[in-house]
C-alpha cells in the first residue's frame, strides 16, 4: 500500500542509525521483552518525535506517527487505461485524496481501519440499455457488495459515504422502477434489513471524463472532472427510432406502391410491431427527458410536443398491427393502403424531425459552456454526482 511519503537523506540516515543501535544492544531477557511490549508508550516517543520534526518536517512526521487513513480508490488495470489513470491523478493531485489504492477483493479491513472514511470506487461502468440494467465492471450490486465485504466493508458499521466513480453509475433512461440506476439499486441493497447501511451512495449520471487532464508529470490545471450530458444521451436513445426504422419505412412504401415485393407476405407487419414496441419505450424515455429539461424550457416544450405527436402516430398504427385478417396480405393489396401510406410517412417524418431537436438542444447547451464530444458522448458538462 502506497503511503505517499518518500523519506529524504536525513530520514534514511536515521533509519540506518536505529537499525545499527538495535543490532549492537545486548539481548534482553524474555521477561523484560514481554514487559516492554505491554507497557504503554508515553515519554519515550517524544525525543524521537522532536528529532523527526527537525530532520524531515512536521507534515511528514504527522503522516508517519499517526495511523494511516484508509481512504480507498478501488482500481483495476488502470496502468493500461489512460483515461481512468487521469481520473485517479486528478483525485490524488487536485482533490488531495490519499493514494491508498486497493484492488477488488484485497483484505484491507476497510471498516475496521476507519468506519467514517469515504470510499472511492473507480471502475468501468456499463451503460444501461432497454431491459438491460447498468453494471460496474460487469458486476451487479450484489456482486459489488460481496467484493467490498471481502475487503472488510461492514455496511451496518460503516458511516462514510461511497462514491461510485464509474461511467453511468447513476444514469437512467426512464423513471420507471425496472430502469433504476446501479447506484440507486446498490443503495437500496445496502439499506435493507440485512445490511442496514446509513451512509449515502453517490453516482455519475453520464460517462466520466478527465477532460483537460494531461499526461503524467504534466501539471493539472483543470479544476473539476467532466461527464457526458445524461439528457443528450436520452435524446440519442430517442433518435434510435430514426436510425432503426427510417430505411425500413421506405421499404414498406415500396411495397405499398408495388415497386418491390415481399419475400414473405405480411413481413411488413413485423416491422410495424417492432416500431410500436420501440415507440412506446421511446415515449417513456421522452417523459424522463422532459422532466430533466426544466432549465431549458424551449426544448422542454419541443420534446413534449414531439412526444405527444408520436403517441398519436402510434395510435394510428395500432389497427394495422392488430388486424389479424391482414397477416399474410401484401401492403399493395390492402384496401386501406392509402391510410397505411399516411401512417408510415408520419412516423418516418417524426423520427427524422427529432434529430433537429437534438441538434438544437446541443447548440443551446454549448452556449451554456457545455463542451462538444463524439457519438453518444457528444456533449459534456462539469461532473455533478447524484446522491442516493
Amino acid at each position: 500500500m502506497v503511503t505517499g511519503v518518500k523519506p529524504n537523506g536525513n530520514a534514511q540516515r536515521l533509519h540506518f542509525a536505529v537499525m545499527r543501535a538495535r543490532l549492537m544492544r545486548p539481548e534482553a531477557s524474555a521477561e523484560s521483552r514481554r514487559a516492554a511490549r505491554s507497557a504503554p508508550i508515553v515519554g519515550a516517543r517524544q525525543p524521537l518525535y522532536r528529532h523527526l520534526q527537525q530532520t524531515i518536517g512536521n507534515q511528514a512526521v504527522s503522516r508517519m506517527v499517526r495511523q494511516p487513513i484508509q481512504r480507498l480508490i478501488i482500481t483495476r488495470d488502470l496502468d493500461s487505461d489512460i483515461e481512468y489513470e487521469k481520473v485517479k491523478r486528478f483525485l490524488v493531485e487536485v482533490k488531495s485524496v490519499p493514494d491508498y489504492t486497493a484492488a477488488p477483493g484485497d483484505a484491507v479491513k476497510i471498516t475496521e481501519t476507519n468506519p467514517n472514511e469515504l470510499l472511492y470506487i473507480l471502475q468501468h461502468g456499463g451503460q444501461p440499455q432497454h431491459k438491460q440494467p447498468g453494471t460496474v465492471m460487469g458486476w451487479t450490486p450484489e456482486q459489488l457488495l460481496e467484493i467490498l465485504q471481502k475487503m472488510g466493508f461492514e455496511p451496518a458499521k460503516h458511516k462514510g459515504d461511497i462514491q461510485l466513480l464509474s461511467c453511468f453509475s447513476a444514469f437512467t433512461l426512464t423513471d420507471k422502477g425496472p430502469d433504476q440506476s446501479f447506484a440507486q439499486r446498490f443503495a437500496t441493497l445496502l439499506r435493507n434489513e440485512n445490511n442496514k447501511y446509513t451512509g449515502a451512495v453517490w453516482g455519475v449520471t453520464g460517462s466520466l471524463n478527465p477532460r483537460h487532464v494531461g499526461a503524467p508529470k504534466v501539471p493539472i490545471t483543470a479544476t473539476h472532472l467532466w461527464q457526458s450530458d445524461p439528457t443528450y444521451i436520452r435524446m440519442k436513445e430517442i433518435d434510435g427510432l430514426r436510425t432503426n426504422f427510417s430505411e425500413l419505412f421506405y421499404v414498406i412504401e415500396d411495397y405499398i406502391e408495388g415497386d418491390a415485393q415481399e419475400k414473405v407476405p405480411g413481413a411488413w407487419k413485423d416491422t410495424l410491431r417492432k416500431f410500436v414496441d420501440a415507440g412506446l419505450w421511446t415515449i417513456d424515455v421522452a417523459d424522463h427527458t422532459t422532466d430533466n429539461l426544466v432549465d431549458v424550457p424551449l426544448y422542454q416544450g419541443r420534446v413534449k410536443d414531439w412526444r405527444n405527436r408520436l403517441a398519436d402516430a402510434l395510435k394510428a398504427t395500432f389497427p394495422f398491427v392488430t388486424n389479424k385478417q391482414t397477416d399474410n396480405v401484401s401492403p399493395n393489396n390492402l384496401q386501406d393502403k392509402d391510410q397505411l401510406r399516411k401512417v408510415i410517412e408520419t412516423n418516418r417524418n417524426l423520427s427524422v424531425e427529432f434529430e433537429a431537436i437534438m441538434q438544437g438542444y446541443s447548440e443551446a447547451r454549448q452556449e451554456q459552456k457545455y463542451e462538444p464530444g463524439i457519438g453518444v458522448d457528444a456533449l459534456y458538462k462539469p461532473l455533478a454526482m447524484v446522491r442516493f
